[in-house]
């Protein structure tokens, strides 16, 4: 697998840099939200099995990979993939979405979600069946992180790990969240049905969904851009600022945002630079 250049980790982007150029789900985002309106209800059709595996799964493509966290998840039954040529020339091939689930070690909800999602074998025959599923670490691709927090931001309007995407086979980001549990709970869509959505979605629209994905790669590009030039503070700088933190902060339980809620740090530059100029010109690999 060809690697890129990467210094340091890589997390949320700041909030100001989204002010102008995401700061909600654009508004090509509301078409298929209304598609997904169904999973947002809390009165599920279908709710797939809690049993987990009660034999280890055999193992998987992960079980090979020098990343213990994942490792960690060579025995899911979900077929994962690690990052790579040979994953997306299956989705390619195969024209199928990718998910693809960006954590760490240390992360308390992702192992939520693996426990209560990735070790179902229900919900992973389903994940299987309909996407080409990558894992990465974000602590080994800090430049992956850090594109594909920001397509969260824009989409969902909050960033957070377990980073949980889903892209086109040409890697544009279409739909995202954060922890997913296996049924609707506390106003969460469940996983199962995200899944059943988003696969017809795909196969009924897949041309709009890729014009809309594009659009959301587009205004990643514009906010690397303007961070670029964020080191020339002005005025109209810092009201866009004030007013994302203004518009973000939780009057009720303070923070920014909606749990589950993590700390922002630095994140690399130089990676993100080089990174997503290959996303832009499909040349990441």
């Amino acid at each position: 697998m060809s690697r890129l250049p990467v210094s340091g980790r890589s997390p949320n982007p700041p909030l100001s840099s989204l002010s102008k150029a995401g700061r909600r789900c654009p508004a090509f985002c509301f078409s298929l939200l209304f598609s997904l309106a169904p999973i947002l209800s809390c009165n599920p059709s279908h709710t797939p099995s809690q049993s987990q595996t009660s034999v280890q799964a055999p193992a998987n493509r992960l079980s090979d990979e020098s990343s213990p966290y994942l490792r960690q998840h060579a025995h899911n039954p979900v077929d994962w993939y690690p990052w790579g040529p040979a994953a997306l020339a299956v989705a390619r091939e195969q024209n199928k979405p990718i998910f693809l689930s960006i954590g760490y070690s240390s992360c308390y909800w992702y192992h939520v979600m693996e426990r209560e999602v990735f070790e179902n074998p229900e919900l992973a025959a389903r994940m299987n069946a309909g996407f080409v599923n990558i894992k990465v670490d974000r602590e080994e691709r800090p430049d992956l992180d850090a594109i594909y927090m920001t397509a969260t931001q824009i989409l969902s309007g909050q960033g957070g790990w377990p980073n949980s995407i889903f892209l086109t086979p040409e890697l544009a980001p279409f739909f995202a969240g954060t922890y997913f549990p296996p049924v609707d709970r506390h106003g969460r869509p469940g996983f199962g049905r995200l899944l059943d959505t988003i696969s017809a979605a795909w196969g009924e629209r897949s041309a709009e969904i890729r014009i809309q994905a594009k659009e959301v790669t587009a205004r990643i590009t514009r906010i690397h851009n303007s961070q670029s030039e964020a080191a020339n503070l002005n005025a109209e700088l810092l009201e866009d600022a004030a007013e994302e933190l203004h518009l973000r902060y939780n009057k009720h339980n303070g923070g920014f945002g909606g749990a589950p809620s993590f700390r922002r740090t630095p994140r690399s530059i130089s990676s993100f630079t080089s990174t997503i100029a290959k996303v832009t010109n499909g040349l990441l690999t």
